[in-house]
């Protein structure tokens, strides 16, 4: 069973809702943030996260015990002090005694492709918006096929309508 928790690529921890020390972490987790697992039990939550570090554990210990799951985007610090973002999703167990189990997965190619899509988003608008020419964006599909869903500053001048008069007009 620990061969197989210490190779899933997400991380695994166990730790203590009293405390915020770690019980017990994966291997993936110890290689993603530098640790060796020594180094790593020897840490609580606040160490790693900053975002809980501004908080006091008590307090964010609470929060996790009133929901089932309790899922969070923050950032860990790795051994070497940089931070990666990460999902955590926590839950209250209890066994023989009460643990706190995370599931923590590294969502650094996530961030980067939601940064990327969010600048080319932005460049189209730019260009979009700034293009000398009339430019409507039509619906094809449905009971919408042949409305106008956007039009740039141009159609609008060159039509003499505002931008909110020709969205949903209807293209003949």
């Amino acid at each position: 069973f620990r061969s197989l928790i210490d190779r899933t690529s997400d991380f695994i921890e166990v730790i203590d809702p009293a405390t915020g020390r770690f019980l017990d972490v994966n291997e993936s987790a110890c290689v993603a943030h530098g640790y060796t697992r020594e180094e790593y039990l020897a840490l609580s939550v606040p160490q790693l996260d900053p975002q809980v570090a501004e908080m006091t554990w008590p307090v964010v210990s609470a929060e996790i015990r009133k929901v089932e799951h309790y899922v969070l985007e923050t950032s860990h610090r790795r051994k070497d002090g940089t931070l990666f973002p990460v999902e955590v999703r926590c839950t209250h167990v209890m066994l023989d005694r009460e643990y706190l189990l995370a599931t923590v997965r590294d969502i650094s190619e996530r961030k980067r492709s939601e940064h990327a899509l969010r600048e080319s988003e932005e460049r189209y608008k730019t260009i979009f918006n700034n293009a000398p020419d009339a430019l409507f964006v039509v619906s094809a599909e449905g009971d919408d096929a042949g409305k106008i869903v956007a039009a740039n500053e141009r159609a609008a001048w060159m039509h003499g309508y505002t931008l909110a008069e020709l969205a949903g007009m209807q293209i003949a």
